[in-house]
């Protein structure tokens, strides 16, 4: 299961789109308003990202949205009521569904661990005329020592002790 380490966010946003040191640390900045991190599933210093880097920082490619993603979250991915994620709600609860959640939970996580294997992506829109030669040339060793890999037993034995601690 592969993870996007946050500290090379910025190594990653400068090959690929071809920026100065200084702009790829002003838009891959926590507080940049060009620079959302989504953080991959229970991992603290491993996430993804994503960057409308805005005419100043669109680099040589024209860029107008960078991302890069893990696809563990398909599992769990209910894009409904404001949540991107499998949610429980205050009144569930007390109705006494939270036992039945959090087993569709460990289920889904132990069947995960044989049947889902994530990748890491990075998505780049750029003009029609330019699609052909971005992400071309990127340094293949920053790409992994970009990366994080983790055995799925341990990465969904993870999250599943993750749910325990928060619903005991």
């Amino acid at each position: 299961m592969p993870g996007l380490a946050d500290h090379l966010h910025f190594g990653l946003v400068r090959e690929v789109l071809g920026l100065s040191n200084q702009t790829a640390i002003r838009i891959t900045s926590l507080g940049s308003s060009k620079y959302t991190r989504d953080m991959t599933s229970h991992l603290p210093e491993v996430s993804g990202w994503r960057i409308a880097p805005g005419v100043r920082a669109a680099g040589k490619y024209d860029c107008c949205y960078f991302q890069g993603y893990t696809t563990d979250k398909a599992l769990t991915a209910r894009p409904e009521k404001g949540h991107h994620a499998k949610f429980l709600e205050c009144p569930d609860v007390f109705k006494g569904k939270a036992d039945g959640w959090i087993e569709s939970l460990y289920q889904l996580n132990i069947n995960a661990i044989k049947s889902n294997l994530s990748t890491a992506r990075m998505e780049v829109r750029v003009p029609l005329s330019k699609a052909k030669s971005v992400l071309l040339n990127v340094d293949e060793e920053l790409l992994r020592s970009s990366l994080i890999k983790v055995h799925p037993t341990i990465w969904w034995s993870v999250i599943h002790h993750f749910y325990l601690l928060l619903f005991p």
